[in-house]
């Protein structure tokens, strides 16, 4: 990720994906060890674009996500998913890594965003949740559904970021 800050700023490149393809070969070229999920956005003009590689949503079997890596037979941004989404002021944005994704499902992170008299903070209940050994979360539906039975949430990284779309003031 720091090698897609250099790009934006040395480089002034913007386009989500070409930030991801030459933060990778930087790497590369580096010869930095080690593997990564990645998710690059950008806003502009009412329009959301993204780029991502792994977590829940980019697997290649059950559990087993992408990963940028420089090692050999390993992925490249080429398996990078690209996304845009035309957004208006007062729309919500959530980010979240796949501990996020896997230990709450939207109507309840939507219950909690909507319900301020609760006092409720979003990333104590996803953490709550992954400890809970009992409660039925999208991690463990998707484990017994690839075959292997699971109860609970899933320790992870959980790592949120809520940002709200709003007309900038000229």
């Amino acid at each position: 990720m720091l090698n897609s800050i250099h790009e934006v700023v040395d480089n002034e490149t913007t386009d989500p994906k070409m930030i991801l393809e030459q933060a990778f070969m930087e790497n590369v070229y580096s010869g930095i060890q080690g593997s990564s999920t990645a998710c690059i956005i950008r806003l502009n003009n009412g329009i959301l674009q993204a780029v991502n590689v792994g977590d829940t949503t980019q697997q290649k079997v059950f559990n087993t996500p992408y990963q940028l890596s420089n090692a050999k037979g390993c992925d490249t941004p080429r398996v990078a998913v690209e996304a845009k989404v035309e957004v208006e002021p007062g729309d919500v944005i959530i980010l979240g890594t796949d501990g996020v994704w896997d230990n709450i499902f939207v109507w309840e992170m939507e219950q909690v965003l909507k319900d301020k008299t609760k006092n409720m903070d979003l990333k104590n209940l996803i953490l709550y949740n992954s400890f809970d050994k009992f409660r039925k979360t999208p991690f463990s539906i998707a484990s017994t559904e690839a075959g292997k039975p699971c109860r609970g949430g899933k320790f992870d990284d959980i790592t949120v970021v809520i940002g709200r779309i709003v007309v900038e003031e000229e």
